[in-house]
């Protein structure tokens, strides 16, 4: 029932459970979950289920007072190697609220500075009301004030529920105490340091390596940190970490090793470049999988190279818990396959992907594809409103004109090329590799030509942080998206200017009778 932090002790409230923290985790130190999920009504008077959380933030004076970046550079054959220690803006915790609560709109209703023989602290209580996601809530929190910094430790409950839990609440925060110590608190919890390499600038061999050596790292950091109840594996190129029973776990394991053997044969076209290990944590409830998710703000939490669910029997092997294993597997192995084709993929094809893979069953060690209740519905809705598109028309469909119902349609177009006539028939059967192929040489051109305006310009924007390189990746899907009809428009003449209209003709007919 007890938890050690740092330089403090504090006694949590019965039936709560420790929740791990991310490794780009600078802020919070300890998070726990109550076992027990409390319900309430939202402003419409609709049920809501919340369990409680509690988490403790420390904010070191030595950290909080030196603020900015400190970065060394050091050359070598490849290009620089650049070391990066980030200090973190937060000076405070209303600052830090600020910057990092968004469930809703909040203010503080109560703040009261207390004292405890030499002990010296801040109640501050907080009401979200406005805006809110799944009901109004409380944040209430203790500030215990310390030479070296602030501990902060916070908890958040449903408003309907405040009262029940009150009495636990000010109970954990009345036992908080500091443990005498040597030595002033170190700024590890809110400095990172980052080491970065271009890797375009490696040999296939050394980005092997070094994806490799990163992702064992980041790996064996989390089993360090794993809090009581869980327990890791591996299994095959997966690195499992799991607070569920172990056959669940590798239940999930299994699927993913199985899709990304699916990935690593369907696409092998697409090159050599190698797919570091994944990290996959399963979680025991949604609730846990949303905590643990639930960084602070310049936490650098990277989806692509850990995937994150929980454990949903519920719903068997079509459960969303592990549709969201694929998607993770499928965007982390194109995210690592080729990262230029990544941040171009169009909708039609993640979409469709996701439907395929994620409503495969596994049998033995093989996938065996069938569509669900919701895609033959939503094929039957589409054909009866007059609604299914054609393979030309969902190839040049841009992120902003594609729309979710389209997936079943997606999803039968994959169905159609790897499992129906589009196997063998002239054309189908090379359909997707030539479509993908394209699109990546494409990109890859125009990624040269921005980088040679700028060179012109005499402009240096590389990343200069993990957290810079992933700003500039997203920077750069977003403006491919905003070009995106004319990228695809561009992409389909190329790839099939050689076809012939019988050829099309022929293919569109065969992939209309497949799905009607």
């Amino acid at each position: 029932p007890s938890n050690s932090c740092r330089a403090g002790w504090l006694k949590t409230p019965k039936g709560w459970e420790p929740v791990p923290i991310a490794n780009s985790e600078r802020w919070i130190v300890a998070k726990f979950l109550s076992k027990r999920e409390y319900s309430g009504v939202d402003e419409t008077g609709d049920p809501v289920y919340f369990k409680p959380e509690m988490r403790v933030i420390i904010f070191p004076k030595s950290v909080t007072t030196d603020r900015g970046v400190e970065v060394k550079k050091k050359e070598r054959e490849e290009g620089p190697d650049v070391t990066i220690r980030i200090k973190n803006p937060y000076r405070n915790y209303t600052e830090y609220l600020k910057k990092n609560y968004a469930r809703g709109g909040w203010y503080e209703s109560l703040r009261e500075d207390k004292r405890r023989k030499d002990l010296a602290w801040t109640l501050v209580e907080i009401k979200v009301e406005k805006l809110t996601w799944g009901g109004k809530k409380r944040l209430v929190a203790g500030i215990f004030h310390h030479p070296d910094g602030d501990f902060v430790v916070q908890f958040e409950v449903l408003e309907t529920t405040y009262k029940k839990l009150k009495r636990d609440v000010y109970g954990c925060l009345k036992s908080f105490r500091f443990i005498p110590r040597k030595g002033s608190l170190g700024k590890t919890t809110t400095e990172g340091t980052v080491n970065l390499v271009d890797e375009k600038k490696l040999s296939p061999a050394e980005r092997k390596k070094r994806r490799r050596e990163r992702q064992e790292q980041a790996f064996r950091r989390s089993v360090e940190k794993l809090p009581s109840g869980w327990n890791s594996f591996t299994y095959k190129e997966f690195f499992v970490l799991h607070d569920t029973d172990r056959k669940y776990a590798k239940k999930v394991a299994a699927r993913a090793a199985a899709v990304r053997a699916w990935l690593d044969k369907s696409f092998s076209y697409l090159g050599d470049e190698y797919v570091r290990p994944m990290i996959i944590r399963v979680c025991k409830s949604s609730d846990e999988a949303a905590s643990y998710s639930d960084t602070s703000s310049d936490a650098w939490f990277n989806s692509e190279s850990e995937i994150v669910t929980y454990e949903d029997k519920s719903s068997g092997a079509r459960s969303w818990s592990f549709e969201s294993v694929v998607r993770g597997v499928i965007r982390a192995w194109f995210y690592d396959k080729n990262p230029d084709l990544y941040i171009a993929i169009p909708a039609w094809v993640e979409y469709g992907l996701l439907q395929y893979l994620g409503t495969a069953t596994l049998k033995g060690n093989r996938l065996c594809f069938k569509p669900d209740d919701w895609e033959k519905d939503r094929l039957r809705e589409a054909e009866k409103a007059g609604q299914l598109k054609s393979i030309e028309e969902l190839a040049k469909m841009t992120w902003g004109t594609y729309r979710f119902e389209y997936q079943a349609q997606s999803a039968q177009l994959f169905r159609y090329l790897f499992d129906g006539p589009g196997r063998g028939l002239k054309g189908a059967k090379s359909f997707l590799k030539d479509y993908l192929l394209t699109l990546r040489d494409v990109v890859e051109e125009k990624e040269k030509e921005r980088k040679a305006k700028e060179k012109e310009k005499g402009k240096d924007d590389k990343p200069k942080t993990e957290e810079e390189e992933d700003e500039a990746f997203r920077k750069r899907r977003e403006a491919l998206r905003k070009e995106e009809q004319e990228l695809l428009e561009e992409v389909f003449r190329r790839a099939f200017q050689g076809w012939k209209k019988s050829t099309w003709e022929t293919m569109e007919r065969s992939f209309r009778k497949y799905i009607g």
